[in-house]
């Protein structure tokens, strides 16, 4: 890894410690490591959800590795709940809140 690299996940390190005295710097670099596989892992499936609208707290998405199934995430306050996996960590949760018109309406409150 390159001096600047480091340098650069050292002050992400420092700034997360201070909201978290306890972390050790290798459980930074492992919760890292994690989030990174997690977000390539949604890139690459991302890529076969569509979004199809957004009508009274619900959002549409069309799922392609489905066999193009339609899927409803449910937006309830801040909370997000994908009806189809019944779950509130799916794919279709993390590409609904990848979405700025839910970003927007999540944070406004």
């Amino acid at each position: 890894m390159s001096g600047s690299r480091l340098k650069k996940l050292q002050e992400k390190y420092q700034n997360e410690k201070e909201k978290r005295p306890t972390l050790s710097f290798s459980a930074f670099i492992a919760e890292s490591a994690l989030m990174e596989l997690e977000r390539k892992n949604i890139l690459r499936e991302a890529q076969f959800i569509s979004f199809v609208g957004e009508n009274e707290g619900m959002v549409t998405l069309k799922d392609f590795r489905r066999g193009g199934r339609f899927v409803e995430v449910q937006v309830k306050g801040q909370e997000l709940y994908c009806i189809s996996d019944e779950s509130k960590d799916c794919i279709h949760v993390g590409f609904t809140l990848a979405l700025p018109e839910v970003r927007r309406k999540l944070y406004k409150k």
